[in-house]
């Protein structure tokens, strides 16, 4: 089993290089800017991790992104998955849903301030709360 995963969109790939930055944490990082739940899905490794991190969101407008969330949550082989809510509220509900349904931590992106209503801030924030928020790092 690896260590951990942090997979999704633009925010996991920036809470990535925050973690490493502040934190030193070395997890393999599957994301990439732009991604909807559907591509974040295709991507998602085959190997077992600790932890993973997701924030795929790019997709708010789509009608079948409960399902898509389920699907992701399918594709991923891990002990404890903790799944950053977006900014956008009806979208973070949908995450919320997903993540209560397996037993997942949230972390909230609505606590956190924001520059454009979709990235937070400050990526060095969102890395200690999702550290506070239970996400374990590199082991």
């Amino acid at each position: 089993m690896l260590a951990c995963l942090i997979l999704g969109d633009s925010i996991a790939a920036d809470t990535a290089r925050a973690l490493r930055a502040a934190l030193e944490d070395r997890c393999a990082v599957v994301a990439q800017k732009g991604l909807g739940t559907a591509a974040i899905a295709a991507m998602a490794p085959a190997s077992s991790y600790y932890t993973a991190v997701s924030a795929g969101s790019n997709d708010a407008g789509s009608a079948d992104l409960p399902k898509r969330l389920v699907q992701l949550r399918l594709g991923v082989d891990a002990r404890y998955v903790l799944w950053i809510l977006p900014y956008d509220r009806r979208v973070a509900e949908f995450v919320r849903w997903t993540a209560a349904r397996f037993n997942d931590n949230v972390v909230d992106l609505a606590v956190l301030a924001t520059r454009d209503g979709i990235h937070p801030a400050s990526y060095r924030e969102l890395a200690i709360a999702v550290r506070r928020g239970g996400y374990a790092g590199a082991r």
